[in-house]
């Protein structure tokens, strides 16, 4: 029975464009096919199943590359599974056969998705931590638009550089080592 082992390398396509990010992301990997497993030069089938678990359960989405060109093991293919990167986990199950003929047959373990791919979710986020992104302060940069402002909430500090920056002094000529105030001493 052929033994089919496959070391995995993601690399993220993500050009900046002006129409904005896509949710697609390129995917390369090296494939060892036989026993013992000898890097090869043929086309493949391969069968991609994304999935919420690392084992079992059903699949999220699946795609198919046929007659894919591997190159002493090596192969790219363009992946998209759409908007099914949410921030959860996720994993890549990968299946693969001779191209054009016979059963896939599915590769183990299953691989994690990491983070970049999820760069994706950045454009499209609601929220920010948790909080609605309209929820976070605006200003103008010198605090004339702040409204609704709590001073409980303020830290000392914050509100000791606030009152230095409204008489125009700039942070960079502070230092812990000067005072603020008038200086009284013996002459």
């Amino acid at each position: 029975m052929k033994r089919i082992l496959l070391s995995i390398l993601i690399f993220c396509s993500t050009g900046i464009f002006a129409s904005g990010q896509t949710t697609e992301f390129t995917y390369q990997g090296i494939l060892n096919a036989g026993t013992p497993p000898t890097l090869t030069t043929v086309n493949y089938d391969f069968e991609f199943r994304l999935f919420s678990i690392d084992t079992g359960g059903s699949a999220i989405a699946t795609l198919q590359r046929l007659n894919v060109p591997v190159e002493n093991g090596a192969f790219t293919v363009k992946l998209d599974f759409g908007d099914n990167f949410p921030g959860a986990p996720r994993y890549l199950e990968i299946a693969v056969r001779l191209a054009g003929g016979g059963a896939f047959q599915t590769l183990l373990p299953r691989q994690a998705i990491n983070s970049t791919p999820y760069s994706i979710t950045a454009s499209n986020a609601l929220k920010l931590g948790g909080t609605a992104a309209n929820q976070y302060l605006l200003t103008n940069g010198n605090g004339s638009a702040l409204t609704n402002l709590n001073a409980g909430n303020i830290s000392p500090g914050a509100a000791i550089l606030a009152a230095i920056q409204g008489m125009g002094v700039k942070p960079a000529q502070c230092s812990r080592s000067q005072s603020a105030g008038p200086s009284f001493g013996s002459s």
